[in-house]
């Protein structure tokens, strides 16, 4: 397989429910856009935005905001989540014609411009990705808070993956390093305004 170099902006989206997507229950409770934008060969800026949610906020007028965040040419990253197994489906939802989009399919429409790339990734992958970066992320024994959270360590361990499957080595090395480094003077600046 050819490597591609990283895309010029990607924004590497991490969104986490109350419940599973499927489930009629299921609220957005928190999200995080990491956004890397190239300038240069391997010279990346970062950026993050964190935003939590109750659960009466409309869920597509959250997504649609979350399109409205995104640069137009941005390479969009999501974690998809594979389909409910048919036995595992509540039969009152067999009366239904048309099952809601999931926010891969939501996104990909108000995104027309950009290109989403939805992928499955289970819990243990992310964990092992986000260790190249240094981050650890909650276990499944965390906390709601902890839930909540680690969004935008999704994101980010998210990224670790696209970079490991489309990017030459030495660019990934490149990068990785300048996200290390980012994230050093962001812990600095977030002690200092807690000072």
């Amino acid at each position: 397989m050819q490597r591609l170099p990283h895309s010029e902006t990607l924004t590497s989206l991490s969104i986490i429910r109350t419940h599973p997507e499927s489930d009629p229950r299921s609220a957005i409770s928190s999200l995080a856009l990491f956004t890397i934008t190239r300038s240069g060969r391997c010279e990346p800026a970062f950026d993050i935005e964190h935003h939590f949610f109750d659960p009466t906020d409309n869920q597509a007028d959250i997504l649609r905001g979350v399109a409205r965040s995104i640069p137009m040419d941005a390479v969009v990253l999501i974690r998809q989540y594979p389909p409910l197994a048919p036995w595992m489906r509540d039969e009152s939802d067999a009366a239904e014609p048309l099952d809601p989009p999931t926010d891969v399919q939501f996104l990909a429409r108000e995104l027309d411009t950009a290109a989403v790339i939805g992928f499955e990734v289970d819990d243990h992958e992310l964990a092992d990705a986000g260790l190249a970066l240094g981050i650890h992320l909650p276990g499944s024994a965390s906390t709601p808070m902890h839930w909540r959270r680690r969004a935008t360590l999704h994101a980010q361990a998210m990224w670790v993956i696209y970079c490991a499957a489309f990017c030459p080595l030495n660019e990934q090395r490149a990068l990785f390093a300048a996200h290390i480094a980012w994230g050093a003077i962001q812990r600095v600046r977030e002690r200092a305004v807690l000072k």
